[in-house]
């Protein structure tokens, strides 16, 4: 059987990696990364979304675009 937990909410923002907390064009959400995932967060609710990635690389290319 194989088993995956969901992430309900994340707490906290270490900042290790360079240019990673990005806040987006619309003023109302922040995304960064965290461990494999990336993390979306409406800064007016306060609800958060994940993305599962493989690489930092195409999440700067999303957020560009």
């Amino acid at each position: 059987m194989d088993s995956q937990l969901n992430i309900l909410a994340v707490i906290g923002f270490k900042g290790a990696v360079l240019d990673s907390l990005i806040l987006h064009p619309d003023n109302e959400h922040i995304i960064y990364p965290l461990g494999s995932q990336i993390v979306i967060r409406n800064v007016l609710t306060r609800e958060q979304r994940f993305l599962r990635v493989l690489f930092y690389i195409y999440i700067r290319a999303i957020i560009m675009i």
